[in-house]
């Protein structure tokens, strides 16, 4: 018996030891031993024997002690127990909470809290655990904090409560704003708390990026756990059958009359609501439509950055280009014709407001790395022979195609582009930030660029063009016939016609080298001393205008309005202006007015009506002065503007402005129709979120048809496809494919790609009795949850140490890993391996004579000394890590005392050499399955970890382990090695059941069944005793004896206590000697990046180590043996013209098939294969061969085509790999079966 445990009190200066009186064990036997490390280094104390002399309390000094107790079985005694007692000093329990939050977490853990523990979920208590949060600077003290709360959080309700959730969700934008590209472990546990919570605590979501990632989180704990979020995910698919039922048309009278009216648009618990204009609305100069919150006009609705539309006529200036360039298709299309030097273009338009959206076609990047696109400060634009990247000196910001994005001052790498992609740029002026998008994923978001910009693209190569695909601006600027909307939120309020005025938005207009101002360019602050002119950038030609401006300082200052181009050239002495000085004076018409004066802390709102040509000023919503001005000239506009006299004044255009009550400044009210077409648009409502009630809500939108076929086909249909494996085999089977199409976009595949032959199929049994239309329907699926992940698999922390340690959003990941694409996954892992790739490679001597002979004696080389495993173990495992990343081979090999030249030949066959030690008794890392042992069952051929192998010094060589498979990956040298899916599955941290337990030892699992369920085995309390006579222990997978439970020798197994007993039994052989696994992970990690090898299946994992095993048919028939046929008989002759034709798939399950093997042994001496005559009752072609794997023996008709003799043996082998049977068939295959 050995039990190893890890005692660990973060937090503690020391642990205190003390035992039990009664602890009594072998002296000298059954020592208990605690260590500093983990893998049994640094000895404390050996303890063993009887007596309170002996078990002495103790001192260790830390956080953390190792334990290990040894039992040789051979006496029973009371055994041991012991207390740990964490020790700090007072000043260390001050300065650290590390002991009150790990206690904390325990407590928060336990499933009820009622009693003792209630007062924990106080909002008083939560407020504490909440302020430690954010006062803390420790990392880890922030994590367990929002753990707690998480935790602790059961649907208890207050208002503080509230708060604390309510905060939690803005410091997760904070951190998300700050950490998009890379995950953020305190991000992890705030989106955990924050999607647990949401539904409990009727959290509104509305950032964008939160609301898609608890969805993603829910779609994942669906796809892992097949749980009730396996509904909603099914049902975000359904729901793109429902859109008609999701859409209604609102439109005006044509021609309408101008007069104000509202409509209330509703849909309960949606998330956005999306309006598209038709392209007839037309709108008389003076209205506009107005989306709010309220009835009122007060809550203007929010646009999300979804409400982009395109926009025409721009693309690249033809009047300013640098060398070489040729701009054609109406400007769409950049040219570079020579490389001599640099060479830009610039952007016909400059933007300081909205949000535009660019998507550009790379035709042909030259091959050349030098090519940039990106935006640039438009009053410092860089010359147009420059190289527009970081060193430049200038305020730009820009995408190289290499993957580097550049600022000024600064640059690092991200995701490249190249001939044939399409990427696009993304320009919010409200937020002051640009994205850089590639395949619909964001790349990287720079924030703060300048108040004013203009696109540019530079090259360095020849022959490099890129083509505009479409430009989009913000929908609420765009034409009406143009917009499209998205507007967060499930009611809102249209209103038409009002008034354009009271639909515009100010702000003031950047002009950094005069004054500064905040990100939304609503506050400006004056720079210079002399006198400046500011003005907005919206101009004004129509309808009733209004403006609220708060006065932030003192001294002489102005607000009014001039016409713009006179504001431009700085010329306010004109007829058209007209100002409002902070003296009371009233410029109008060059006339002067005396009116109030205005200070600091005033409010001045300004007013103009272009119908009955008014002009107004108001102070602290008071009106102060009105006058009648004249019709402006020609297409002259209007801008309000401000003058400001003194240093560091400063102005703010107010956001939420009070309009003055006697001017009705939304409303009009003109019975007559104005003669344009007026509005139509559809209205699509979109549901975000995954819930119940988000499910009843839609389902409540459509016809009882469609609410039918969603309740009782499409959900148990797709759910049951799910759960039987269809959709796994559909993953598979389209990562196959597309490896082999050549041009095909796993992502893009249409339905006459997906349309897989029955001879394709066959490999894949569940998903073989799926129609084609469901397998396109599942294709779509798949498709949702892919493009979900692609967007933010950089979010999730994919460093994982264990099974245990995996937080739920690791564990959940890991659980529907299978259903991501292999190219999703592959790219980023092997762009990983290129950047790590080492050119090292040390030289070493092996001794193959040293390791034959001791082969030939039988030794075991336990401590890795004289194999060939061993000698390459010494030579290599204490070199530094990078010397194992080589990309083709990770060590140049001499033979002592052979004259061999290593150019790779002898490396590959040291690598076969090791992987031949590795698979037999020379070394005992690995030991046969039981399987083989009783030749029974699957993977016969397969080894597993020895249980036993459990020293410091095996540990060390399965370390080694992982450094050889990790090498074989980068080098693409595969080990030969067979290793069940239970090896890979808990390698890669997957969950295990009884199944796999039953693919190493099916003798072990039956029996473990019956006892899981002996009534249904017809076994009753009074015959159990007669039949089993077994204690609570247990063989391992080495065979030696250990205690379930403790005292288990003791325990006997009962009819009542018999299900207990199999759990216990499949709980311990499913997990045994878990410190190997750890050990060749931690391997693989020195090698390659371990935490993006988790991104992959067991299934790719054990493709890249090991390869795809391939069977020589040649041996194989140099192998048989014959009874009742003959070599000559013309259905063996078909047998082997099949074999031969077979792929390297089919022939591995072929071997499966007749043997529960998925490999021959090494060499060509091995058991003969037995090709028996099959006497069929009725017409041979009708029957399938049988298997006898036990004595690896195959029945076969005398099948009289080729045809016949194909499709049964593909049938067999792809459907029939359970079948051990040693009598004979009874009935017949039929082909209309």
């Amino acid at each position: 018996m050995d039990v190893d445990q890890v005692i660990s009190i973060p937090g503690a200066s020391s642990l205190h030891i003390t035992f039990d009186p009664a602890c009594h064990t072998e002296s000298g036997c059954d020592p208990l031993r605690f260590y500093e490390q983990s893998g049994r280094v640094g000895e404390l104390r050996n303890i063993s024997g009887q007596g309170e002399s002996i078990w002495t309390p103790f001192d260790v000094q830390g956080d953390t002690v190792h334990s290990y107790f040894h039992s040789d079985g051979s006496v029973v005694y009371w055994g041991y127990k012991f207390d740990v007692t964490p020790v700090s000093g007072t000043k260390a329990m001050i300065e650290s909470p590390d002991i009150s939050l790990w206690l904390l977490q325990k407590i928060a853990a336990l499933d009820d809290l009622s009693n003792e523990f209630e007062v924990l979920m106080s909002p008083r208590v939560l407020q504490t655990i909440f302020i430690l949060s954010l006062s803390s600077s420790s990392l880890a003290h922030k994590q367990a904090c929002i753990e707690i709360i998480r935790k602790l959080l059961r649907g208890q309700q207050h208002s503080t409560i509230d708060n604390i959730i309510k905060m939690f969700v803005e410091e997760a934008g904070v951190i998300y704003t700050e950490h998009k590209k890379n995950s953020h472990p305190l991000l992890q546990s705030l989106i955990l708390l924050i999607a647990n919570c949401k539904d409990t605590y009727k959290i509104k979501l509305t950032d964008e990026w939160l609301i898609g990632f608890s969805e993603l989180l829910s779609d994942m704990r669906g796809l892992c756990d097949k749980d009730e979020s396996l509904d909603y995910f099914l049902f975000e698919n359904f729901k793109t059958k429902l859109t008609k039922s999701m859409t209604t048309v609102y439109e005006s009278e044509h021609p309408y009359k101008r007069k104000t009216l509202q409509t209330m648009i509703k849909a309960p618990l949606a998330s956005f609501i999306a309006i598209d204009f038709d392209e007839h609305s037309k709108l008389d100069p003076r209205d506009e439509i107005l989306f709010t919150y309220d009835s009122e006009f007060t809550k203007r609705c929010v646009l999300s950055s979804g409400s982009l539309s395109q926009a025409q006529g721009v693309g690249w200036d033809t009047t300013t280009t640098g060398p070489d360039i040729s701009i054609t298709n109406g400007g769409l299309t950049v040219t570079r014709t020579n490389s001599n030097g640099w060479g830009c273009a610039l952007w016909t338009e400059s933007y300081s407001s909205s949000q535009i959206k660019i998507n550009f076609h790379i035709d042909n990047d030259g091959g050349s790395e030098y090519l940039y696109i990106g935006i640039a400060n438009t009053a410092d634009l860089p010359t147009l022979n420059s190289c527009i990247n970081s060193d430049l000196g200038k305020d730009l910001w820009t995408w190289k195609k290499n993957g580097d994005i550049h600022k000024r001052g600064s640059n690092s790498n991200h995701k490249s582009y190249k001939t044939g992609d399409t990427i696009s740029i993304l320009i919010d002026m409200n937020l002051k930030e640009i994205a850089f998008i590639k395949d619909d994923m964001e790349v990287h978001k720079f924030s703060g660029i300048s108040n004013e910009v203009k696109p540019i693209i530079c090259f360095g190569g020849s022959g490099q063009i890129v083509t505009i695909l479409s430009v989009e601006k913000s929908g609420a600027n765009a034409p009406i016939e143009k917009r499209k909307l998205k507007i967060p939120g499930d009611c809102i309020f249209c209103s038409f016609p009002v008034n354009i005025g009271a639909t515009k938005s100010h702000h003031w207009q950047a002009n950094p080298s005069v004054a500064s101002s905040d990100v939304e360019n609503k506050v400006i602050t004056k720079l210079l001393a002399e006198k400046s002119i500011h003005c907005t950038s919206e101009m004004l030609s129509t309808g009733k205008n209004y403006i609220e401006i708060s006065v932030n300082s003192t001294g002489k200052l102005a607000l009014g309005f001039s016409l713009n181009d006179c504001i431009k050239n700085k010329e306010l002495e004109n007829f058209n202006t007209t100002l409002y000085e902070s003296t009371g004076t009233i410029v109008f018409h060059r006339e002067e007015t005396k009116c109030e004066e205005f200070t600091l802390g005033d409010v001045i709102g300004c007013y103009y009506d272009f119908e009955k040509l008014v002009v107004k000023f108001y102070k602290n919503g008071k009106e102060v002065y009105s006058g009648i001005t004249e019709k402006l000239e020609g297409e002259n506009t209007l801008g309000f503007c401000a003058v400001l006299y003194e240093e560091k004044q400063s102005l703010a255009i107010n956001e939420d402005i009070k309009f003055p009550i006697e001017e009705d400044l939304v409303k009009v009210d003109d019975p007559i129709a104005c003669g344009a077409w007026g509005y139509k648009f559809t209205a699509t409502v979109e549901f975000k979120g995954r819930s119940k009630e988000m499910i009843e809500a839609v389902t409540a939108l459509c016809s009882p048809e469609l609410k039918a076929e969603w309740q009782n086909d499409y959900l148990p249909k797709f759910t049951n496809y799910f759960k039987n494996g269809a959709v796994e085999q559909l993953v598979m089977y389209l990562d196959e494919y597309v490896s082999k199409v050549a041009d095909k976009n796993i992502m893009k595949l249409t339905n006459e790609d997906i349309n897989p032959t029955p001879e394709e199929l066959i490999y894949y049994p569940d998903l073989e009795k799926v129609p084609l239309d469901d397998i396109r329907e599942l294709y779509s699926i798949l498709m949702l949850f892919n493009n979900e992940i692609s967007k933010d698999m950089n979010l999730i922390n994919l460093h994982i140490d264990s099974y245990d340690t995996m937080t739920e959003l690791q564990r959940v990941f890991m659980g529907s890993r299978n259903y991501i694409f292999f190219a999703t996954k592959i790219s980023t892992f092997k762009e990983l391996l290129s950047k790590t790739n080492s050119d090292s490679r040390p030289e070493i001597t092996v001794d193959r004579p040293k390791a034959m002979r001791h082969r030939f004696r039988k030794d075991v080389d336990v401590l890795g000394q004289f194999s060939i495993y061993g000698q390459i173990f010494r030579a290599m495992n204490n070199r530094n890590n990078n010397e194992f990343r080589n990309s083709e081979r990770i060590f140049r090999v001499t033979y002592r005392g052979e004259a061999a030249i290593d150019a790779g030949g002898p490396y590959n066959e040291i690598i076969s050499n090791i992987c031949d030690e590795l698979q037999s008794t020379f070394l005992h890392l690995l030991i046969p399955t039981p399987n083989n042992s009783h030749n029974m069952g699957e993977n016969r051929d397969c080894w597993i970890v020895n249980s036993s192998a459990t020293t410091k010094n095996d540990m060390d060589l399965f370390f080694f382990l992982g450094k050889i498979m990790g090498a074989a990956i980068r080098t693409q040298n595969n080990l030969n090695l067979s290793l069940p899916p239970l090896f890979w599955k808990r390698l890669l941290l997957d969950s295990v059941n009884i199944k796999d337990l039953r693919s190493i030892d099916v003798c072990l699992v039956q029996i473990l069944e019956i006892l899981r369920n002996p009534e249904a085995n017809k076994i009753t309390p009074e015959t159990f005793s007669q039949s089993y006579d077994e204690k609570f222990t247990a063989k391992d997978s080495s065979g030696k004896e250990v205690e379930l439970k403790e005292n288990g020798k003791n325990i006997p197994v009962s009819y009542e206590n018999a299900r207990e007993y199999s759990e216990l039994v499949e709980k311990f052989r499913l997990n045994e000697n878990q410190g190997a696994y750890d050990m060749i992970r931690k391997g693989m990690s020195a090698v390659i990046p371990m935490d993006y090898l988790n991104l992959l299946s067991w299934r790719q994992v054990q493709t890249l180590v090991c390869g795809a095993p391939d069977i020589n048919i040649d041996i194989l028939a140099e192998n048989t043996t014959y009874e009742d046929c003959s070599i000559n008989d013309s259905h063996i002759k078909l047998f082997w013209e099949v074999m031969r034709e077979m792929n390297t798939k089919e022939k591995s399950l072929y071997l499966k098939f007749v043997w529960g093997r998925s490999r021959l042994p090494a060499g060509r001496d091995f058991r003969k294969m037995k090709i028996a005559r099959y006497h069929a009752p009725g017409s041979v072609n009708n029957y399938l061969p049988v298997s006898h794997t036990c004595f690896f023996t195959i029945d076969l008709p005398q099948y009289t085509t080729k045809d016949a003799m194909k499709s049964k043996l593909l049938y067999a082998i792809t459907h029939c790999t359970a079948i051990d049977l040693d009598g004979t068939a009874s009935a017949g295959w039929e082909e209309n079966d």
